[in-house]
């Protein structure tokens, strides 16, 4: 059992009220799920030259999504929002892998077996983090869309964003002339 001072008992259940609101913002620009997290297991770096997350999505989510027919191609956009800084982050699908748990846990075989239960592992998604903007208490977007920079935490809660999300956080204009269809990933969005 874990001891904390009353300040850091304090900070763990504000730590743990703001990841509870980023997971609601999450739901509510999203088709209502929370599909992954973040990564705990790769670090997360954003700079210059990097600018790649890791994104886990559980075996049970990966299953459920390939089930209801959501794909995560790549090109796809991803939407994250960041607990601490309270900023939502569009990001888009540049690599993934899937891993038996004998490669991840990187012990080998002498004659290949089949188990399925090592199947049981997540989705990694590489995203490529495109823009940012901050959010108010509600989830409302109300900062100034700029290129995303902010650093990410790990566990910040990922979803498959909804028009809404998309349409503000690339900045596209609500009104005007429609010129053609937007596609990214062989989708049309």
């Amino acid at each position: 059992m874990k001891v904390y001072s009353m300040r850091g008992y304090e900070l763990v259940s504000k730590l743990r009220e703001r990841v509870k609101l980023a997971e609601e913002i999450a739901s509510k620009y999203s088709n209502g799920r929370v599909i992954g997290f973040i990564s705990r297991v790769e670090p997360v770096e954003i700079g210059e030259s990097k600018g790649n997350v890791a994104i886990e999505i559980p075996f049970d989510k990966y299953y459920e999504s390939a089930i209801a027919g959501i794909e995560f191609p790549m090109g796809g956009l991803i939407g994250i929002v960041n607990p601490i800084s309270l900023t939502a982050i569009l990001g888009r699908i540049v690599n993934s892998r899937r891993a038996d748990i004998l490669s991840i846990a990187k012990v080998p075989t002498l004659t290949p077996v089949k188990d399925v239960t090592a199947l049981l592992t997540p989705l990694v998604l590489y995203v490529e983090l495109i823009t940012e903007c901050k959010l108010n208490e509600q989830g409302e977007l109300v900062g100034e869309v700029k290129p995303a920079r902010t650093p990410l935490e790990p566990q910040s809660p990922v979803f498959i964003p909804n028009p809404t999300y998309i349409t503000k956080l690339l900045n596209l204009p609500l009104e005007g002339v429609d010129i053609g269809h937007l596609y990214l990933g062989g989708v049309e969005l």
